[in-house]
């Protein structure tokens, strides 16, 4: 029995360790046996995972995609510009209107005041010479006539148009009775302003202002106002004729009309 033992033992081939054996093969070639199936065998193998390629971005037709962002980055980039006004611009806006108000303000309030004083001047000394109110003014405005043409004159002289007995240094005329109508005329001078009272029947009076000849027209006539005494060549009647004087008017004269009064300065 123990002979035959021993021979089996030498017969069965001695198995080596398979770990050993695996150590002397390189480890891509290293197999281990699953069957009908062969597997690769990695002894450090690290999970295995699975990328698929992603679809192609497709940017649409006719659109510069590298154009577009630049000009998105230019216009992202440009720096904003804040616009100040300066404090002192800001106050002459404000302020032009007011000084433009209150100049307008001053100016048109002072002229009427000088109009008014220029043409009422030492009227109001003289007890005789009535004062002259704001509905006068009015009255007289509304019924004067401005004439731009200056009538012909005629070569005599009316006696009442003698510069002797002309009113020297006067700057307003005016009627006893209020509501007179005024003419202005050219004239040449004061003899010239009488001779064209005395051609119209009508007339009352008149006044020739040297100094306002560059302004308006120098020769003012009353023209068929009313008063007392009427008579055919003047029906309206005869009503005084007032004048007010000045200091800075001894170029202007005044005198009666065909159909004046009696003349008081």
């Amino acid at each position: 029995m123990d002979n035959k033992t021993d021979e089996k033992q030498q017969e069965s081939p001695q198995h080596e360790d398979p770990q050993q054996d695996l150590a002397d093969v390189p480890i891509h070639h290293q197999t281990r046996d699953s069957g009908t199936n062969w597997a690769e065998f990695d002894v450090n193998a690290a999970p295995q995972v699975a990328v698929y390629d992603a679809p192609e971005s497709m940017a649409p037709p006719g659109v510069d995609v590298e154009a577009d962002q630049h000009r998105r980055s230019s216009s992202d980039e440009k720096p904003t510009t804040v616009v100040t006004i300066p404090w002192y611009k800001k106050a002459w806006v404000i302020a032009l209107p007011i000084v433009l108000v209150s100049i307008i303000a001053i100016v048109i309030p002072v002229a009427i005041t000088q109009s008014s004083n220029r043409v009422a001047d030492d009227g109001g000394n003289d007890p005789a010479i009535p004062s002259v109110t704001s509905s006068d003014v009015s009255s007289v405005s509304l019924s004067s006539t401005l004439t731009t043409r200056r009538p012909a004159s005629t070569s005599t002289v009316t006696p009442e148009c003698n510069s002797s007995q002309f009113v020297r240094g006067v700057n307003w005329i005016g009627s006893s009775i209020p509501n007179w109508s005024f003419k202005l005329d050219l004239a040449d001078d004061a003899v010239d302003c009488c001779e064209q009272c005395y051609q119209d029947q009508a007339c009352n009076g008149w006044m020739y202002m040297a100094d306002d000849a560059s302004t308006v027209p120098p020769c003012n006539r009353i023209l068929g106002h009313t008063g007392p005494n009427p008579s055919d060549d003047c029906p309206n009647g005869k009503p005084d004729i007032v004048f007010a004087k000045g200091s800075n008017s001894l170029d202007n004269f005044g005198g009666g009309g065909p159909c004046g009064g009696r003349v008081r300065s």
